[in-house]
């Protein structure tokens, strides 16, 4: 009810723009704020006051003002990786939760999203749902100050450079090469999910090959799917249909 249910049923789909997809179920709520309690209070077992706290994602908004509550010293910074979503979306969820999630969030000091567009999202929404104002992404609340903040997480740069080195991915190339030499190849490499896209890929893909048939034996598309989250019931739609 928390990971598969709240999580990935409910929060998911809704923080990318998929409501048809949204399950609201007061069960999957009430587990949704137990875990993020659990957590809290596995943290507190080790915390100090001078501790600097990372919280990360969706699975646990709740968790900031949580610690916040127990321990107000102490530093707590949340980053969030997946969108987080425009007004117009974010007030579909039920004004309790919505209310409780934006005020759990609040409870961080420094709060990160990928893109600008996120920041000011989540921003009007705090002004919009809790009334609070900001100043150049600083929201001034009773017991501290919180900061939302646009911080692009990046990637390994040099693994994925390097990886061209590694006599294994060169032997695989070298099979790739010459299995696909006469061939243009179109990439495409996604985990499996319904916000990728895939399906559009797919028939995009055939319609060219309707639209240029002297492409055909000329181009193949190589599509890489990582399976995820099995237990959901869209993703197993999804995977029948690719």
């Amino acid at each position: 009810k928390f990971y598969l249910g709240f999580c990935n049923r409910t929060l998911w789909p809704l923080f990318h723009y998929f409501p048809q997809y949204v399950v609201y179920d007061s069960d999957y709520w009430i587990q949704y704020k137990k875990v993020n309690e659990i957590f809290c209070g596995t943290v507190l077992e080790i915390a100090k006051p001078d501790d600097i706290i990372w919280i990360h994602d969706y699975h646990l908004m709740l968790l900031p003002k949580l610690l916040r509550e127990r321990i107000p010293e102490l530093a707590i910074g949340y980053f969030h990786h997946i969108p987080f979503p425009s007004f117009e979306m974010y007030r579909l969820l039920p004004s309790t939760w919505r209310t409780e999630i934006l005020d759990g969030l609040l409870g961080a000091d420094m709060l990160g999203f990928h893109t600008q567009e996120y920041t000011q999202y989540f921003l009007r929404c705090a002004l919009r749902i809790l009334g609070h104002e900001h100043d150049m992404g600083l929201i001034n609340l009773s017991n501290h100050i919180a900061k939302a903040d646009t911080l692009p997480m990046g990637m390994d740069f040099r693994k994925f450079h390097d990886a061209g080195d590694v006599p294994a991915i060169r032997k695989e190339e070298a099979e790739l090469r010459m299995n696909l030499a006469d061939r243009k190849v179109i990439l495409s490499i996604d985990r499996l999910d319904y916000t990728k896209g895939v399906i559009n890929r797919l028939h995009g893909y055939a319609l060219f090959l309707e639209k240029h048939p002297d492409w055909h034996k000329k181009v193949v598309l190589v599509l890489v799917l990582v399976p995820s989250r099995i237990g959901v019931e869209s993703y197993q739609l999804i995977k029948r249909q690719i």
